[in-house]
């Protein structure tokens, strides 16, 4: 999957956006194929935001998916999906 769209048929992330949560903030490096993971891209900066979140130590390693659900954008297109599809590329 290369982007998520709303149900209107607007992009809302792409991979390659900058997303956050309240665990982490990161690139998408990509988007599983049941649409409700977006995984962190390790070649681009990621942040820890979460110093006592028990994924702290994936999230320092760049192991980390965030649920689609908990997500925003710096630009709020994105603030936890309620109605969306993916596309692949």
């Amino acid at each position: 999957m290369n982007y998520l769209q709303d149900e209107r048929g607007n992009i809302l992330v792409r991979v390659g956006d900058q997303v956050e949560n309240d665990e982490a903030r990161f690139f998408i490096g990509g988007i599983n194929e049941s649409q409700t993971l977006c995984h962190i891209d390790k070649t681009k900066p990621f942040e820890l935001l979460n110093k006592n979140s028990p994924l702290a130590n994936c999230i320092r390693q760049g192991n980390y998916s965030a649920s689609v659900q908990t997500l925003k954008t710096p630009n709020a297109k994105l603030t936890g999906l309620a109605g969306f599809s993916a596309s692949p590329g």
